[in-house]
C-alpha cells in the first residue's frame, strides 16, 4: 500500500504523476533544474499537464501553469495526448486508444495501397503483406486492451473493409427478369433512355442491374475469410486476444513480484489510502469491464472452486492448455 508510482521514464519521454497540481508543478520544476545542469531544456510545447478532476472538483481556472520561465498548458479532461505511441485520456481510454490505432492502420494501409490492391501480385502475397504491416500497426499495445463486444465488432468491420479493398471484387451484374406482358420498347422510350444522364444511369444500375449490396458484402467477406483461413491468418480480435494471453502468461509465470507490471496488476484504483481507513469510492453505476475479468470468467468454467486462481495461473501448463479456447471466445460484455 505504501508503494506509489510517481514517474515513468523512457529515454527523454518522462511521465510524472502526482496527487495535486502543486505537487506536479514542483516535480516539473525539479526536472527543469536538473536538466539545465546537463545542458538540456524542457520543450514547452511538448510538456503538458493532465488533470483527472473537473472544474467543480478543484480544477484550476487558468489553463497554464508557470514553471520557471515557461508556461505549461493544463489540458481539459476530455482532450487526449499521445505518449509512447499510446493515446492517453481520462475517461473511455480503451475506446479512444482503439480508434487511434485504427486511424494509424488506415494511414499505413494507404501508404501501401498500391501494392495491396494491385492484382498483378497474387492475393496470397498481398494478404501476407497486410498481416505483416497493417495488423501490427493496429494491434500495437493490444495486450493491455479490455475489449467489449462493440469494440470487437468495430475491429472486425474495419479489417473486413480493408480486406474487401484488397480483394477488389465489384458487384456482379444481375440479368433482369424479362416481362413478356410488357412491350419490347418504342422509339420514344429508346430516345428517353438515351437522354438520361450518367448519374441517372448509375442509379438505375444500382437499382436493377447489380446484385444487392448485402449479398455483395456477404460474398466478398466470405471469399476473403476463406483466403485468410487457407493462409492460417487470424482476424484481429483473435490476434489481440492471443497477444493478451501471451502477455498474461509471462506476467504470472515469468516476471518477479517486484516488477511494476506485477505491482500494477494488484492495484485497485477504487481504493483511496489517504483516509485513516481505506474505503472504496466510485459512482453508483455498473462497474466497468476490467482487464482481468476475461481470465476470471474462464477460470470459473475450467477450475475447481476450492483452488486459488493465483495458484492455477502460476502453472505454465494452464496457459498452454487453454490458449485456443481463450483466443476463440468473444468479449463477455
Amino acid at each position: 500500500d505504501a508503494t506509489r508510482l510517481t514517474n515513468l521514464r523512457f529515454a527523454d519521454d518522462i511521465l510524472l504523476t502526482g496527487r495535486s497540481l502543486a505537487q506536479v508543478s514542483g516535480m516539473l520544476h525539479v526536472v527543469q533544474l536538473e536538466a539545465n545542469k546537463c545542458g538540456l531544456q524542457l520543450h514547452p510545447d511538448k510538456t503538458k499537464i493532465f488533470s483527472s478532476t473537473g472544474r467543480n472538483q478543484g480544477r484550476p481556472k487558468s489553463r497554464h501553469v508557470p514553471i520557471g520561465d515557461m508556461r505549461i498548458e493544463v489540458l481539459p479532461r476530455d482532450v487526449s495526448l499521445k505518449y509512447l505511441g499510446r493515446q492517453i485520456l481520462f475517461g473511455d481510454y480503451h475506446l479512444v486508444e482503439l480508434r487511434h490505432r485504427v486511424r494509424a492502420g488506415w494511414t499505413k494501409f494507404m501508404e501501401h495501397k498500391q501494392e495491396l490492391t494491385n492484382k498483378h501480385y497474387s492475393l496470397n502475397d498481398r494478404l501476407r503483406l497486410f498481416d505483416a504491416v497493417i495488423s501490427p500497426t493496429v494491434l500495437y499495445g493490444s495486450e493491455c486492451w479490455t475489449l467489449t463486444q462493440n469494440m470487437e465488432s468495430f475491429l472486425k468491420r474495419t479489417q473486413r473493409r480493408m480486406l474487401r479493398l484488397i480483394l477488389g471484387q465489384g458487384r456482379r451484374r444481375v440479368q433482369p427478369e424479362r416481362n413478356d406482358d410488357a412491350s419490347s420498347g418504342t422509339d420514344v422510350q429508346s430516345n428517353m433512355s438515351n437522354k438520361t444522364t450518367g448519374d441517372e444511369r448509375l442509379e438505375e444500375d444500382d437499382r436493377d442491374d447489380l446484385e444487392p449490396w448485402v449479398d455483395w458484402i456477404k460474398r466478398v467477406t466470405h471469399s476473403v475469410e476463406a483466403s485468410l483461413q487457407r493462409l492460417k491468418i487470424k482476424n484481429w480480435v483473435q490476434q489481440a486476444r492471443k497477444r493478451k494471453w501471451k502477455w498474461a502468461a509471462r506476467l504470472f509465470c515469468a516476471l518477479p513480484e517486484n516488477r511494476w507490471p506485477k505491482i500494477a496488476l494488484k492495484w485497485d484504483p477504487q481504493l483511496h489510502y489517504d483516509a485513516p481507513r481505506p474505503a472504496a469510492r466510485r459512482r453508483p453505476a455498473r462497474p466497468a469491464t476490467r482487464w482481468f475479468d476475461e481470465f476470471a470468467k474462464l477460470l470459473q468454467n475450467v477450475s475447481d472452486p476450492d483452488t486459488s486462481w493465483n495458484e492455477i495461473m502460476r502453472k505454465p501448463e494452464f496457459w498452454k492448455m487453454y490458449e485456443d479456447q481463450f483466443t476463440s471466445n468473444s468479449a463477455s460484455s
